[in-house]
């Protein structure tokens, strides 16, 4: 049999990819089939095919999965948002612990490697507390919505059932200002118009919004800033991220204070501002599950001394000094330092806070405190979805005579996997617990406890 593109078929769904798409075979071939689920039969239309590899798309299910769920989103499948609302939600946690499973054994071939359950958000819904959405325009009228899966076609959304109401309030709000100022929209393919992207994250109900244009400034954003005070209250923040570079960087390398400075805000004690650029997990209930975990085991060591590398805003930091322990703080984007720094001094708790990059910093500051006499050292790596560079993991494998616990915090399987396979046997790996951090989604958190050979 040869396939080809518009090929009809009717095929069984035996496997779930890594992206969390069905995976049948037939004639030799292997089919990825997005929104199809293990041991369904589905008919499917042929939309790429390569060597004995095939991609469709699915056209209808004869015999459905005893898990599958009706969508409570009508965009479901349409704005590439989410993988799973068709599926139950305890077996979206079975397909994504089989999937962390398969990427590790992949990459370590020669252990055994024991994955605990996967963590369960409490909000499987209307969890995210932060939404980023690009501008576009449909039938003539400025939209915001999500980009449809691998394009930059704008799928315009009035809400997201992943965000909270605050969501909904706050794109009609925007978009009906965008209308009455006949703001124009950003085009990619001209690099024209001004307005690109709305970032809004809502934290302990305080909602900070900023807008990525292509100008120096925006007409008329005293209107905007009434609306979003009497909506959302006070503390509310804005900000204009100026980005006129003809790119897929969401920022831009300005930022504009427009209404207040930071996002003010009290998580698990812990007093802090945030910048609008600051990362900060969009789950704060598996942030806690996940910050807790790490937390009672470093605590069980006499007098920890912690590196939080990659610390971003520096909030797990300050929650271990607030508990005795010894921190020092690494991070590459001079506005989280500042907020750390403020953070630390806010809550009457101390850091040493180190500006730059983790792949050079570490390295010297771990020698520092080896040279000094430390003993024991507690390190979290939180780094971006590129993982750990190579110049970092020839510098952990070099380490020698202490006592070295490494917390990985990691939200890409792929870049894990390669990244624990360097490191070992060098490294024994004492557990590996994944949070759902992304419900609905194929993504997950995942959280690695090594610990060096002596």
């Amino acid at each position: 049999m040869s396939m080809k593109e518009n090929d009809i078929l009717t095929i069984k769904i035996d496997d779930i990819g890594m992206n969390g798409e069905g995976i049948g075979h037939t004639e030799g071939y292997t089919l990825f089939i997005p929104f199809s689920l293990v041991d369904e039969t589905v008919v499917v239309r042929i939309t790429h095919v390569k060597k004995s590899l095939a991609y469709g798309v699915l056209k209808s299910i004869i015999h459905p999965s005893p898990y599958r769920k009706i969508s409570e989103c009508p965009y479901f499948s349409k704005c590439g948002g989410c993988d799973y609302l068709h599926l139950d939600y305890l077996k979206q946690l079975d397909y994504k612990k089989n999937a962390l499973s398969l990427s590790l054994n992949k990459s370590i071939t020669n252990l055994s490697l024991k994955i605990d359950d996967v963590i369960p958000s409490q909000k499987i819904l209307y969890y995210r507390n932060k939404i980023q959405l690009p501008f576009g325009v449909h039938n003539k009228v400025a939209v915001l919505g999500f980009f449809q899966e691998k394009t930059h076609q704008v799928v315009p959304i009035k809400n997201c059932i992943l965000h909270g109401d605050w969501a909904e309030k706050l794109i009609l709000l925007v978009l009906a200002f965008v209308i009455k100022t006949k703001q124009t929209i950003f085009n990619e393919k001209t690099a024209s118009g001004t307005m690109r992207y709305l970032i809004g994250r809502y934290i302990d109900n305080i909602l900070s919004v900023t807008l990525v244009i292509n100008a120096d400034y925006l007409k008329q954003i005293d209107i905007l800033v009434e609306s979003l005070k009497s909506a959302f209250g006070p503390f509310t923040t804005l900000h204009l991220s100026i980005n006129k570079k003809q790119n897929n960087i969401v920022l831009g390398d300005k930022t504009i204070d427009i209404l207040g400075k930071k996002q003010m805000i009290t998580i698990s004690g812990i007093s802090l501002e945030l910048s609008p650029n600051s990362f900060f997990q969009v789950n704060d209930y598996i942030r806690e599950k996940l910050y807790d975990k790490i937390i009672k085991n470093i605590l069980l060591t006499e007098n920890p001394i912690v590196i939080d590398a990659f610390g971003g805003v520096g909030l797990l930091g300050a929650m271990l000094a607030k508990a005795n322990a010894r921190v020092y703080t690494i991070e590459i984007m001079p506005d989280a330092v500042l907020d750390s720094k403020k953070m630390f001094k806010l809550n009457n708790i101390e850091a040493e806070h180190l500006l730059g990059d983790t792949s050079v910093k570490l390295p010297l500051l771990l020698t520092q405190l080896i040279n000094s006499g430390v003993k024991t050292i507690n390190l979290i790596l939180d780094p971006p979805r590129k993982g750990i560079s190579d110049v970092l993991i020839s510098s952990l494998l070099k380490i020698k005579n202490i006592s070295l616990s490494i917390y990985y915090i990691s939200c890409n399987p792929a870049t894990l996997s390669r990244d624990l396979a360097l490191l070992l046997p060098t490294y024994s790996i004492e557990f590996i617990t994944p949070f759902d951090m992304f419900s609905q989604t194929r993504h997950l958190e995942t959280l690695v406890k090594l610990n060096l050979y002596k």
